[in-house]
């Protein structure tokens, strides 16, 4: 008795822990969601253009906050290497597998669209703030790799499967050349790489741009939300992207950690633990805009990416709580 007394006392010390721990990310994510939730207030009344306001933060306020990112990462050459050729092959191994599952599943173009969104996750305008809030600022920075991979292969590889093979991997080239984010990111992490020294001096600026960069990009969602109805809701569509997204990514990314914990070692436990958060991140907003832009179910990536953030606000927590009670970050 005194024996089954004790094991009892462990499992409820272990589901208090546990539960603290979900409240304190909890508490931690939800002013993101209240972003949006001002975000959707303001297109729903005040008519708040959203594709306005994702120009002016896309174009002048998000490169600032890459560049900076990716400067004051301190990075080593071999172990960023392996971790973005790990994110890249993963990436690619869910962006393959979902085509195939799309098209056995639909047949028509909302495979494209399955396999465009899948790919991708909102590494940005959500990822940013979330890792800010679960890792220090110094960890926290080197998030930017794994945003280059993700914002590379979804606008190359990923806008050209939505585009049904119209768009020639020249122009999907061009494209990405023409992004500012891509450049913020490139020149940031030159200057990182190159041993240029950080300026203290623009910490202050750097903190103005990052409040604006997470209100506005959160409250984008917000906008592009306020112009769904209920009519574009697509349950068996929404259904499997959020199971793509999240328990299927989840497995594929624990696969990986795993590999690696037991036989490879060559990843920090940090980069192990963004590897877990990038699996869990909903799906890219952007790809919206790119949907909306070539004609492939618009209103259905829409209500995907909204199901999604929404039920990221639980499963980021979870999964993020999981991890760190099982191998610490």
């Amino acid at each position: 008795m005194i024996f089954l007394s004790f094991i009892g006392l462990y499992y409820i010390d272990t589901i208090r822990y546990s539960l603290s721990m979900f409240i304190a990310l909890l508490i931690k994510v939800l002013p993101l969601y209240l972003m949006i939730a001002i975000g959707w207030f303001a297109g729903r009344y005040a008519e708040v253009s959203d594709k306005q306001i994702a120009d002016f933060t896309i174009h002048f306020i998000a490169p600032p906050v890459l560049f900076c990112m990716a400067w004051q990462t301190d990075l080593d050459i071999g172990t960023s290497f392996a971790f973005i050729l790990t994110l890249t092959l993963l990436t690619l191994f869910m962006a393959g597998t979902s085509y195939l599952y799309g098209k056995k599943l639909w047949g028509d173009k909302r495979k494209n669209l399955f396999s465009h969104q899948i790919l991708g996750s909102n590494t940005g305008y959500f990822g940013i703030p979330v890792v800010f809030a679960l890792f220090s600022e110094q960890t926290a920075n080197a998030w930017v790799l794994v945003m280059m991979v993700s914002t590379i292969l979804h606008t190359s590889l990923g806008y050209w499967i939505l585009a049904t093979g119209n768009l020639s991997p020249m122009d999907g080239l061009k494209r990405l050349l023409k992004l500012p984010l891509f450049w913020a990111m490139v020149i940031g992490l030159a200057f990182g790489f190159g041993g240029i020294p950080w300026v203290d001096g623009l910490e202050e600026t750097l903190s103005m741009f990052k409040g604006a960069y997470f209100v506005l990009g959160m409250a984008i969602i917000g906008l592009s939300m306020a112009k769904i109805s209920r009519v574009h809701f697509d349950f068996n569509y929404i259904w499997n992207a959020a199971l793509w997204r999240f328990p299927v990514w989840s497995l594929a990314a624990f696969a990986i950690v795993l590999a690696d914990i037991w036989f490879f070692d060559v990843l920090p436990s940090d980069y192990r633990a963004f590897i877990i958060l990038y699996a869990a991140m909903p799906l890219p907003a952007n790809s919206v805009a790119y949907a909306a832009q070539l004609n492939v179910h618009p209103q259905k990536a829409a209500s995907a990416v909204l199901a999604t953030t929404l039920i990221a606000l639980a499963y980021i927590p979870a999964i993020m709580m999981f991890y760190q009670s099982q191998f610490g970050y």
